[in-house]
């Protein structure tokens, strides 16, 4: 099996720094997963910032092969804000604090800003988590109270985490950490059932005997806490008539309370003590300039919050660590620094053979599209795995290769490309950058197509309620069905049709409009099209090719929508 970390070193000691160098695209995942699993420790990753948090999660998760992999959020809110992070990102967060304790072995990630913040005590998930099955006694009442004094909303109907609703003998919550809500069935005060629900549809799916409830916020509004909290702000601020402290002790939680979360609590823990002390850090090239622009984001948000004198922000040491303490933690742990740079050959830096893919990219406007593509492959002696984003996607490139007399073989996942023993592979998954050593080449749509194509296709998934709504496969697709091009319009597919060009054959979907126009769209520009949402497919309205109706039908839903935003609007500022 090729491998990228062949070192077979001792474990690391504390305080000891080691770098890795000529790592390029997701090697560097790749590198890590093979690492920590020749380790009896827990690597914590730490990302530059969200975007590139996300970039390693799923690169990791790509390589993964049984190892535990746990993601600590940043909470996508500005330092000192007055929002409150996304309740799925509490939901991650806290079901991550719950099984740090434990975690031996494995691979934690997180960003800069949350490691340096001050969180819940470690026994505040024990303290405050509790589990249900069935044959238990619960009275609703009591229930409905606990749920709420450990930050669980009541609402009328469960759709995010952290939600509960009570009607009549059924109980619906979503606990924090859970991959799908429940619906609990009483009879009498016993609970009969337990049953997992769809939040779209609201029907039950699964029958469980069991659930364990992790609290919904990361700090509790039970009567102890709020005593502390109390005490704690008037510690803080010498005054009780800020609008915090009023709206906290009329069990009102308004946005940003998370910045306060340290005045819940007699003391606090860090990221740090929630891991064990061999625990292995790793952060990139530029790790100190990046700490050096993220503490001073912050002291900079601190000072413009403090101007708000009916508001005023914590002072800072309670609620991130500084810079200097910050450093102190991670000088007395290993530490792994991650660059592409060639390192000089010397004890403590190790080089990778991985190498910059070269230019791959398909040129719809070329005489021969694929042909920087063909050379690599022909000349490449390794086998090659191209991942795609979506089964659509692939079914497209499938073909596409086909035609130039490569059959590339599915395979489900890396694992099973590892294992082959052919040459070329395709697969379907969320990996951004591809890799490229002596044996293998992982490439990627963004080697493919360009980054902005793959962008402009995220862009019009994202208009989707659901990615159901978005070409999956051409399989799925079938002859009649109507879908919609971003700039022509709806039209219904009539299947796949191979044109001859300057001798050059292609592959285009043919799209047929009313009045029986044809529109032939090749398979580069697959991201403009998507499957037709509206009404009853037999009876999708066609756009006319050649005319402005398309452009008249977007421009009349864009002003709709600008008139819903204008009411919203005016019912708030009654």
């Amino acid at each position: 099996m090729p491998q990228l970390y062949l070192q077979d070193s001792a474990p690391f000691k504390s305080g000891q720094k080691f770098y890795w160098g000529s790592l390029y695209g997701s090697a560097q995942a790749l590198a890590l997963i093979e690492f920590s699993k020749a380790q009896d420790q827990v690597v914590l990753i730490i990302a530059d910032n969200i975007s590139h948090f996300d970039q390693i999660v799923k690169s990791l998760q790509f390589y993964n092969d049984g190892l535990d992999i746990l993601t600590f959020d940043n909470w996508e809110v500005l330092a000192f804000d007055h929002f409150s992070p996304h309740p799925d990102i509490t939901s991650s967060r806290l079901s991550t604090l719950a099984k740090l304790p434990s975690l031996t072995k494995g691979i934690v990630i997180t960003t800069l800003e949350s490691l340096s913040q001050h969180l819940c005590p470690l026994e505040f998930s024990q303290k405050y988590s509790f589990s249900l099955q069935i044959g238990d006694v619960i009275d609703t009442h009591s229930f409905a109270e606990k749920l709420l004094r450990i930050g669980y909303n009541r609402v009328t109907t469960v759709m995010e985490h952290g939600e509960f609703s009570v009607k009549g003998s059924l109980i619906d919550l979503y606990p924090m950490g859970a991959k799908s809500p429940y619906r609990l069935d009483l009879f009498d005060q016993e609970i009969d059932s337990i049953r997992t629900f769809d939040t779209s549809t609201q029907r039950s799916v699964d029958v469980t005997n069991a659930l364990s409830l992790l609290p919904a916020r990361e700090f509790a509004t039970d009567a102890e806490s709020l005593n502390i909290f109390k005490q704690n702000y008037l510690s803080a601020f010498n005054r009780t008539n800020d609008f915090i402290y009023t709206e906290v002790t009329e069990s009102r939680l308004p946005g940003g309370i998370e910045f306060y979360s340290s005045l819940f609590f007699t003391h606090t823990n860090t990221l740090f003590d929630y891991l064990a002390d061999n625990t292995i850090i790793a952060h990139y090239q530029g790790f100190s300039d990046l700490a050096d622009t993220t503490f001073a984001e912050i002291y900079d948000r601190h000072q413009q919050a403090s101007h708000n004198l009916d508001r005023p922000p914590l002072p800072i040491q309670q609620v991130f660590l500084s810079k200097e303490q910050l450093f102190s933690q991670i000088k007395q742990r290993q530490q792994l620094v991650i660059g592409t740079s060639k390192l000089e050959e010397k004890p403590g830096q190790l080089n990778f053979s991985s190498k910059l893919l070269p230019p791959l990219n398909i040129d719809a406007q070329a005489k021969h599209p694929l042909a920087k593509f063909l050379n690599f492959s022909k000349k490449f002696k390794g086998k090659i795995l191209i991942v795609c984003e979506s089964e659509g996607r692939q079914s497209v490139l499938t073909d596409l290769l086909n035609n130039h007399d490569l059959a590339p073989i599915n395979v489900d996942h890396w694992h099973a490309f590892i294992q082959g023993e052919q040459k070329l592979y395709i697969t379907n998954a969320d990996l951004g950058d591809g890799l490229l050593t002596e044996d293998i080449a992982v490439i990627t749509e963004i080697n493919l197509f360009g980054a902005d194509v793959v962008k402009q296709q995220r862009r019009r998934r994202a208009k989707h309620k659901d990615f159901d709504e978005a070409i999956k496969s051409l399989v799925e697709i079938k002859i009649g069905d109507p879908i919609v091009h971003e700039s022509y319009g709806v039209g219904r597919y009539l299947g796949l049709k191979t044109q001859t060009f300057d001798d050059l054959a292609q592959d285009f979907l043919m799209l047929e409009y009313a009045n029986g126009s044809k529109l032939m769209v090749p398979m580069t520009s697959l991201n403009l099209i998507s499957r037709y949402s509206g009404a009853s497919p037999d009876s999708a309205p066609l756009h006319k090719l050649g005319t402005n109706q398309w452009t008249k039908a977007k421009q009349k839903a864009h002003e709709a929508l600008h008139d819903i935003a204008a009411e919203l609007l005016e019912i708030y500022a009654k």
